[in-house]
Order: C-alpha cells, then sequence, then structure tokens
C-alpha cells in the first residue's frame, strides 16, 4: 500500500496528529505500527463508541495494529460503578462485546485486548515512579481533564496519579500511537516531553474527533487552555447523560425522540450535533443520506457525500427538521447491530445485570 495512502487514512480520521513528520517516519518504518485506544469501563455504551470502532477499522485496513485497552484500575480511581471491580470488569467485557457487534475484530492478531490489571506489575511501578519524578504537581494537575475532572473538581491526591498512569500506560503497552480523542491529548503530549528522559521513543498523538451530545456546543468550564478545545471537550456526549446522549441500547422510537429535541441551529455547522452525526458516523458506514421531503419543499434528495449536505444546509437549502427525521433513520440502522447484540445475547445480558445496578440513577 502506498505511503500517501495510509498517511490519508490518518488525516481523513483525525482532527490532530502530533506530529505529521513523526507519523509519516513511523510508517515509513512500519508496516503494522501498533496503536492504542482505550476507556474506563462504566456507563452504557453510547454513539461515541461506534464512531471511535469505525475510525480503528478505516486505520486496521492501511495496516495498524492496536491494542484496546480496559483501564479497570482507572475507572476505579475515577470512582465509577462505585469503585466495584467486579462491576467495573463486567462493563468492561460488555463494552468488548459493543465493539464486536460493531465490526472490530477483538481479541485477534489485529486487536488485542489488554486490561490494566494485566500491566501493573514491579516494571510499572518503577516506570509510573521515573515519570512522576519528570512532572510537576501543577503539570499534574493540568492533564486531570483526561479524566472528565477540572482541577477544581478533584480534591484527592490519588487523582494526581491517574495522569502519571495513562502516560505509564503508553510505553508499558509498547504503542507506537495514541489513537485518542482530542480530551486525550494532554497525556498523550505529557509522554512526549518525559519520553527522552525515559530513553524512548516519543509516540505519535492521533486525536480523534469528538462528537458533540444533543444539546449542542456549550461554554467551556476550563477543560483545556485552548478556548475552542474547552467548548467542545465541555460539550461531548457523555454516557452519564442520558439527555444528552444516544445509547447504542436506544430503540428507534427513543433515537428518533431524542434527535428531533436535539440542537440544530440552521445553517451552522460548528458544533451542530445533528450535523456531525451525519458526518462521522452515518456517510462513512453508509456513504450517502437520503432525506425525504414533500416537492414543495424541494422533493426526496440523496447526498452522496458530505460536503454536498454541508452546502446546502449552510445555504439553507436543506430544513433542519428534514435533516433530523432522515439521520434519524439513518442512525437507527447504523446503531441496530450493536443494539441487537447488547439486548439479546445472553453473555451480554449477564454482564449487563452485574455492573447496571452500579449505575448512577437516571
Amino acid at each position: 500500500m502506498e505511503l500517501s495512502e495510509r498517511i490519508k487514512a490518518f488525516e481523513e480520521v483525525s482532527e490532530e496528529i502530533i506530529t505529521r513528520e513523526d507519523l509519516v517516519e513511523l510508517l515509513k518504518e512500519k508496516e503494522h505500527p501498533l496503536a492504542y485506544d482505550g476507556f474506563e469501563p462504566s456507563g452504557v455504551a453510547h454513539l461515541p463508541l461506534l464512531y471511535r470502532a469505525i475510525t480503528m477499522k478505516r486505520l486496521l485496513a492501511v495496516g495498524v495494529r492496536f491494542k484496546l485497552f480496559l483501564a479497570d484500575w482507572h475507572a476505579w480511581l475515577n470512582g465509577k460503578l462505585g469503585g466495584n471491580m467486579e462491576a467495573i470488569r463486567a462493563a468492561g467485557q460488555y463494552f468488548v462485546e459493543a465493539w464486536r457487534a460493531a465490526g472490530v475484530p477483538v481479541e485477534t492478531e489485529e486487536v488485542q485486548i489488554v486490561w490494566s490489571t494485566d500491566i501493573l506489575d514491579s516494571d510499572y511501578l518503577t516506570t509510573m515512579l521515573r515519570i512522576a519524578n519528570y512532572v510537576t504537581v501543577s503539570r499534574a494537575t493540568r492533564a486531570l481533564p483526561i479524566m472528565g475532572r477540572t482541577a477544581v473538581e478533584s480534591d484527592k491526591i490519588a487523582l494526581l496519579f491517574y495522569p502519571i498512569m495513562q502516560v505509564t500506560d503508553i510505553f508499558k503497552l509498547g504503542v507506537d500511537i495514541c489513537q485518542l480523542g482530542l480530551d486525550q491529548r494532554k497525556a498523550n503530549m505529557l509522554a512526549r516531553e518525559v519520553a527522552e528522559k525515559l530513553g524512548r521513543k516519543k509516540p505519535v498523538g492521533v486525536h480523534h474527533h469528538i462528537l458533540v451530545g444533543l444539546e449542542g456546543l456549550k461554554a467551556g468550564r476550563g477543560m483545556d487552555e485552548n478556548a475552542k478545545r474547552d467548548a467542545i471537550i465541555t460539550s461531548k456526549m457523555s454516557k452519564s447523560s442520558p439527555r444528552n446522549t444516544i445509547y447504542l441500547t436506544d430503540d428507534e422510537e427513543t433515537i428518533k425522540k431524542k434527535i428531533l429535541g436535539a440542537a440544530c441551529p440552521p445553517a451552522v455547522l460548528e458544533g451542530n450535533p445533528i450535523v456531525e452525526y451525519a458526518k462521522y458516523i452515518v456517510f462513512p458506514l453508509f456513504g450517502e443520506l437520503k432525506v425525504e421531503r414533500e416537492l414543495a419543499h424541494g422533493g426526496d434528495v440523496v447526498y452522496k457525500a458530505f460536503d454536498e449536505l454541508a452546502t446546502d444546509y449552510t445555504n439553507q437549502r436543506l430544513h433542519p427538521l428534514d435533516l433530523k427525521l432522515s439521520l434519524a433513520s439513518a442512525l437507527n440502522r447504523a446503531i441496530e447491530p450493536v443494539r441487537r447484540h447488547l439486548t439479546t445475547d445472553n453473555k451480554t445480558k449477564e454482564l449487563w445485570e452485574t455492573f447496571s445496578p452500579y449505575l448512577p440513577k437516571r
């Protein structure tokens, strides 16, 4: 496969690459560079998981190999599922099933499953202490938004371990690429800062877009020094906010209701959740979006590329309600295979019954 094609794949799925030059050198050097994507096992599988699966499959197609990292101890440290490790482990296995249903070849040569429990050994502790020795308290505090908290919201000394642990994970996993959301960039930047001191190669940061929640773009609350990133991270779709989230177990009626109630400012693309879900979910999966409408309103139209839809929307040739109705139908089709597996597979239902009692009351 041509180098240019591989680079293009990374550029198409990322919001930011740090650095492009490092990525080019890596791809020249390795046919199968190793990346990782990771998450805390908690909550209910939601739309960003499907988006991340789409991203992962695109990179698998150009030779990337993955470690899918289940950060069980990180979830415990962050107080998820009441700190019950049995529930956290069940949630992790449940999420693996969601990834599998989304078409990711988990537990294969291409995508290995690694738990944080698997790598917590004496070498992990040694590496973590060495990293901590190079990081100031203020630097670690600035990185706390990777766990969804601002410095003001983090009043435990233990939470300062979290950024150091995430950097340690990167080196213990032995990855070349940190393929995570834009909200995780601070950990990846910290890893690049300490790499040379540890005698390690700097990992390449490939930061993908963050899907905004149904309420749209909100004012930032101190999640990043950059005002634009702050607003995006603050506005991300969160598993813990049912009214602002589409879950992968939502039925067709629920999806439609949520989409119809979502923010969708006319002629606005940036921070518009309905436009985003079309761009990052529907077009990558189906290659088109059909909008059905009465002849008096322009008649049916099939958009074969997102740019065509964006042009019509910004020029107000596409009404928000027409877009919402069409998107709700397409999203339901996209979610259906995952929903079916999560709600009918016996193993997955047992996992749900194990951890769901520990979820916050909605």
